[in-house]
């Protein structure tokens, strides 16, 4: 998962990272039952708080893009 975050483009972390994984998998780049990464390690490894990072994880389910299983994490829907 390739993600690049700007803190000068006016939009909030979270629709940053939404935007960018609902396009790389509507793209293929992310395909079905691919597995996300844990929201504590995208947070860990982009140096930012997990709290945007659970509230885009919310977005992609509530729209239908991921799917989540407790205990095992999130994935790509069909």
């Amino acid at each position: 998962m390739d993600i690049v975050l700007s803190n000068t483009s006016g939009k909030p972390i979270y629709q940053q990272l939404f935007e960018q994984i609902s396009a790389q998998i509507l793209k293929g780049e992310l395909k079905q039952d691919d597995g996300l990464p844990p929201i504590r390690t995208v947070a860990k490894e982009l140096r930012i708080s997990v709290i945007p990072v659970k509230k885009a994880w919310e977005e992609l389910e509530r729209r239908g893009y991921i799917y989540s299983i407790v205990g095992r994490g999130c994935f790509v829907a069909p």
